[in-house]
């Protein structure tokens, strides 16, 4: 496991900033989480013994290095017991197995809950699927702390950041609803929702560093027939929602635009412009789009 930054990349070889955690071996992966070169991942060909240098199997392009001296995240202490900010240009990466690469395809679901894209996600593909009485389909990146009690990530640089990069949802059809609940993460920015949803919540839960955990994710011509729709949240970066269709339901797209970024909405066909945003858990209406930015173009 590793949570830094980069002393230099040589190649195909990233050098770390300090060591990566025993265990660190071929197969798994590095992503960059946040600055310069966001949103890429490659898969680890070799480690070297001392654990610094990580020969990847392509190029990661326009990567910045931390140039101050002594590297700033030390793997098994926190960083001052406070949170990275965000928008630092020098790229922020993670190193952890990797799980990924995974097509489902024309599967029938029926009288269950929700199919979770839950932690790590790289390049998977929904598709084709038709889901009948069903919770939806959640892209879910989380820290470990959202499900493991015993680790604090607000204050270790060895946490799992469990990130859903290049995730795509075609052509699924959902014909009937079930009840859920949909976090996006623990304090501003969750919503509470009674219908199926194709969703995507990029949970914070106050961890070390804070930034988007689900980027570049495409919703296209999918049908929700009855009582469901959409809902981008939490802290989603690059999404696409295009020539997608909802019947029956007023509470059609939902799109936080305050927690946000870079999502475009295309071509989808809705049962009516009056868009209702989900609600905050006991609380009041947030980040409401209206029927105006529901058939936006990208251009």
């Amino acid at each position: 496991m590793y949570t830094g930054y980069l002393a230099a990349v040589e190649g195909k070889t990233l050098v770390l900033a300090s060591p990566a955690l025993p265990g660190a071996s071929a197969g798994w992966a590095v992503n960059v989480l946040d600055g310069d070169g966001a949103g890429q991942y490659g898969r680890v060909v070799s480690v070297s013994a001392d654990k610094l240098r990580l020969t990847m199997d392509r190029h990661f392009k326009g990567l910045s290095l931390w140039t101050t001296a002594p590297a700033p995240v030390p793997q098994h202490a926190p960083w001052n017991g406070s949170v990275i900010p965000q928008g630092r240009r020098q790229s922020l990466v993670h190193l952890q197995p990797f799980r990924g690469r995974t097509l489902f395809f024309r599967n029938f679901i029926a009288d269950t809950g929700v199919l979770q894209m839950y932690g790590q996600a790289f390049e998977v593909i929904i598709a084709e699927h038709y889901h009948e009485r069903t919770d939806g389909i959640v892209s879910y990146g989380v820290t470990e702390s959202a499900h493991n009690p015993f680790v604090n990530c607000s204050m270790s640089t060895s946490c799992s950041f469990g990130a859903n990069l290049m995730l795509q949802f075609l052509d699924i059809t959902f014909a009937e609803s079930n009840h859920m609940w949909i976090w996006a993460d623990a304090s501003t920015t969750s919503c509470y929702n009674e219908y199926s949803f194709l969703a995507v919540q990029a949970n914070r839960l106050g961890a070390w560093w804070d930034g988007s955990l689900a980027r570049n994710l495409i919703y296209r011509r999918n049908r929700v027939v009855g009582y469901g729709g959409f809902a981008i949240n939490g802290l989603a970066v690059d999404a696409l929602l295009e020539s997608n269709e909802v019947l029956n339901f007023t509470k059609s797209i939902f799109v936080n635009e305050t927690s946000t970024s870079n999502v475009v909405l295309h071509n989808n066909s809705l049962k009516t412009d009056d868009l209702v945003p989900l609600q905050k858990s006991g609380s009041t209406p947030v980040g409401a789009m209206h029927g105006s930015l529901a058939h936006r173009t990208s251009g």
